[in-house]
């Protein structure tokens, strides 16, 4: 153990090392400048070794190095001084724990409009037809409404905010429910899925059901066919048109299956193209045979828009960078095609979350090929709209966080919403672009929440929140589906809780949306992990929640678990104590 004396002098050369680091630090100090400095002395403190300084202090029933988070240098005085060291340094400059519980609670009232613990729920356009689960939600503890616009329309949008406020005008609520809008931000997606010469499986109409029809066209007009989950249109060639065929002839042919089939035309659209019916499920094959009579037709599927691809290990998929390229094997386009101006050869893609992961094995002008390394199943789906991931290819110099689209929904998103998440962040100059295209549409100042979804955003996140420090109200995201696939499965869980250290620090609010009680949501049961994926939660200041069909059971047992722990400002030993009596004594 550490002599008395030896420690009082690492303590000394900590706190010079701690302030030589704050006097050389490189980010804005601003409008916020205590925040700003504890930050950094936080950061400095980090950098250092302290396992024996910390061992040593607990053996001297001094407060442990971990637990100065919100308060360093004031705490590293008060060390100085109950070991015996002459302080003459003032306190008065310092942040002490009164200041950081204050700051943090001021702060959390700006941004969410309670100090108490807020719950944020996902909002869809499905629940529009529900009006009834507005109000079930507000009475069930949802302070904060959240639309992604990332998805819909600003119609769409606005309908859900007048279905919360006509709720809460029922309801005769006191104070109104905030509403969070996410910019979609440069997310890139599957847009666009082609095969070539690949079966495809059409379903048939089903008996006394209005649901899942397959009515769809022939068409000699084309050389793309395209299936879609309720129709489909296949291309066909020909010596005929169909100016010799009427309503109700019935097209036979034979599938990949040897079953016999048939097309039912239910319209003519033109002598280029008929509108028909399937009578049976079928196995469609490029260049079979469709025929009526002596009129003859060949399905061509060299080059067929699908909604979904089966893909297994190893298989190997094509990216085209335009979205006009003709089809592999297998292919696809993205939304965001600057994506792929700095891939190359093994970098990794991630789809749907990590859900599907691949290695880049070919890079052209034109396209590049990525091999698929590892799924969840033997074989499972690439579908349309799913995220992508490419964690190596320096995605943020060519897609700004803030893009035109953003920019265009701007002036309706600052009418409406009361905090505006900014998706894809990556630098400080993100949140300064923000702040300067909402001051030029509006003269409000809505809540802006940096959302923290990749490796450029870790590493920049200090700069990030004291940037963020100099606007009104300013709080961070906590995510996790891009974020685990940006940095990795097996550091998620500690960089998550650095970020909550870091926000501590600075004593700037979190929302904690890392999938919260997924599985109760969607299926009404919650699992034991996703249990105490809220004991860390509970360390935010705010809880967001996904969408599904008991979400309301979600909101009620989050509601139930923060009344239980209301005062966080206990300590572990005081929660044992609340919750656990021992007969032991």
């Amino acid at each position: 153990m550490e002599s008395r004396e030896k420690l009082m002098k690492t303590i000394n050369q900590i706190i010079h090392y701690v302030q030589a680091k704050i006097n050389h630090s490189d980010v804005t100090i601003g409008k916020s400048p205590l925040s700003s400095e504890n930050l950094m002395a936080f950061l400095a403190l980090r950098s250092l070794k302290l396992f024996e300084v910390d061992k040593a202090l607990r053996e001297e029933g001094l407060i442990s190095i971990s637990d100065i988070t919100p308060h360093v240098l004031y705490s590293l005085e008060k060390i100085k001084l109950n070991l015996g060291i002459d302080n003459i340094n003032s306190f008065k400059q310092l942040v002490n724990p009164e200041y950081a519980h204050k700051t943090i609670e001021s702060r959390t009232k700006k941004l969410f409009g309670s100090t108490q613990m807020s719950i944020m729920v996902t909002l869809d356009k499905d629940m529009l037809g529900n009006k009834a689960l507005f109000k079930e939600l507000l009475l069930a503890g949802m302070n904060i409404a959240r639309i992604n616009c990332a998805h819909d329309h600003p119609e769409i949008w606005e309908q859900l905010i007048k279905a919360i406020r006509l709720a809460e005008h029922d309801l005769k609520l006191k104070e109104p429910c905030k509403i969070y809008m996410d910019l979609a931000g440069p997310k890139v997606r599957v847009e666009k899925l082609t095969t070539a010469n690949e079966q495809i499986k059409l379903t048939a109409e089903q008996e006394n059901s209005c649901t899942n029809t397959k009515i769809g066209m022939l068409a000699l007009d084309t050389n793309e066919s395209i299936i879609t989950e309720n129709s489909f249109r296949l291309a066909v060639t020909g010596n005929n048109d169909f100016s010799l065929v009427t309503i109700g002839d019935q097209l036979t042919f034979i599938d990949a299956k040897s079953k016999k089939r048939k097309f039912t035309i239910i319209e003519i659209l033109d002598s280029t193209k008929v509108k028909v019916k399937l009578n049976k499920q079928a196995i469609i094959h490029h260049n079979m045979s469709i025929s009526t009579g002596e009129l003859e037709w060949k399905v061509d599927l060299s080059k067929t828009e699908v909604e979904e691809i089966i893909v297994r290990k190893g298989d190997i998929i094509r990216i085209y960078r335009t979205k006009n390229a003709r089809a592999a094997k297998r292919s696809m386009t993205i939304t965001e095609s600057k994506a792929l101006i700095n891939v190359k050869i093994n970098d990794r893609i991630f789809i749907n979350d990590g859900k599907i992961c691949g290695v880049v094995c070919n890079v052209t002008s034109d396209f590049i090929d990525w091999k698929v390394v590892t799924i969840e199943k033997k074989m499972t789906k690439i579908k349309k709209r799913k995220g992508i991931n490419l964690p190596d290819s320096f995605l943020h110099f060519n897609l700004p966080a803030l893009t035109t689209t953003d920019i265009f929904h701007l002036p309706f998103i600052c009418k409406h919403a009361d905090l505006i998440g900014l998706s894809f962040v990556h630098h400080p100059e993100d949140i300064r672009k923000l702040i300067s295209h909402i001051n030029s549409v509006t003269t409000k100042t809505p809540g802006i929440i940096a959302k923290i979804e990749t490796k450029e955003a870790i590493y920049h996140l200090s700069k990030i929140i004291c940037e963020g420090l100099q606007y009104k109200a300013f709080g961070v995201m906590v995510a996790r589906g891009d974020l685990a696939v940006e940095i990795g499965f097996e550091l998620l869980s500690s960089i998550q809780e650095n970020i909550l250290s870091i926000c501590e620090a600075a004593h700037v609010p979190v929302i904690w949306a890392t999938g919260v009680l997924n599985h109760l949501t969607k299926t009404g049961i919650p699992s034991r992990t996703e249990m105490s994926d809220i004991s860390l939660g509970m360390q935010a200041q705010c809880i967001m929640l996904n969408k599904g069909p008991f979400i309301v059971d979600s909101v009620q047992m989050l509601k139930r678990i923060f009344v239980k722990r209301d005062d966080r400002s206990h300590s572990r030993y005081d929660r044992f104590d609340r919750f656990i009596t021992q007969y032991v004594f």
